[in-house]
């Protein structure tokens, strides 16, 4: 039925399956405000359906409202139709969220979206200056233990308790982030460039030197935009990382 309007009975297409291809997800309009449902349906009936839907949005006004998200069957949630998939569960056609995510607005369970690459952090953080995690100052200060080590800025996957500068193996060619250079001093630093071109696939040229490109939906990426930056992927639905007792 076309909840909220005149009604309108959608075609009754079959919802058996066998496998996840023989499912399609489809999207039907539940308020005016044109916030929608994911619901999954044998691949067969879309055409029919869609016809249905169409038909439906039409006879919705203009509510002046906000959009609220899209749900699946199985509860996750999300505003993009990639971030939804079809299933076949125990021969019956559902939708229900994908494995990757844009935001965590489409992670469920108080999960949160960690886009590609990123650390995790940790569950206990360390003082830094401790045993555990000795600072620096400068590369001098690096190499009385190991010539090949640089001082460089610590990451949330150091697990310092506060940001400081870490001794660490120098780089090499190659083993930079993306968007960065190894440069004769064996840090990694912002690759320079003159232009966007000069720059990887969803970086862009940026005072000088290659940024990450910003984004609000995957049409302005070359890929996906990940918790507000474009991706070649998706990002993980993940659970943050527990706290040690004690940390």
């Amino acid at each position: 039925m076309c909840v909220g309007v005149d009604p309108i009975v959608f075609p009754t297409p079959l919802d058996t399956c066998a496998v996840d291809s023989d499912c399609a997800v489809v999207f039907h309009q539940v308020n005016c405000c044109g916030t929608l449902a994911a619901w999954g349906i044998a691949a067969a009936g879309v055409k029919d359906f869609s016809a249905a839907e169409t038909i439906c949005q039409g006879q919705y006004p203009d509510c002046k409202c906000a959009q609220l998200q899209t749900t699946s069957d199985d509860g996750s949630k999300g505003w993009a139709p990639e971030d939804f998939v079809a299933v076949c569960d125990n021969g019956q056609c559902k939708s229900q969220g994908a494995s990757g995510c844009h935001a965590g607005l489409a992670c469920k369970d108080s999960m949160f979206c960690l886009s590609p690459g990123a650390s995790m952090g940790c569950g206990m953080c360390m003082e830094p200056g401790s045993e555990f995690a000795p600072t620096c100052t400068d590369d001098a200060s690096c190499q009385g233990t190991d010539p090949t080590a640089v001082c460089v800025d610590s990451t949330i996957a150091d697990c310092l308790c506060s940001p400081a500068k870490l001794c660490k193996p120098g780089c090499t060619s190659g083993t930079c982030a993306e968007g960065q250079t190894c440069d004769a001093s064996k840090h990694c630093l912002d690759t320079t460039c003159a232009a966007d071109l000069d720059c990887p696939t969803n970086f862009v040229c940026t005072t000088g030197s290659c940024k990450r490109r910003e984004c609000n939906a995957n049409g302005d990426c070359e890929g996906f935009c990940v918790n507000g930056l474009c991706h070649t992927a998706v990002g993980t639905c993940s659970h943050a990382v527990p706290a040690s007792p004690g940390g």
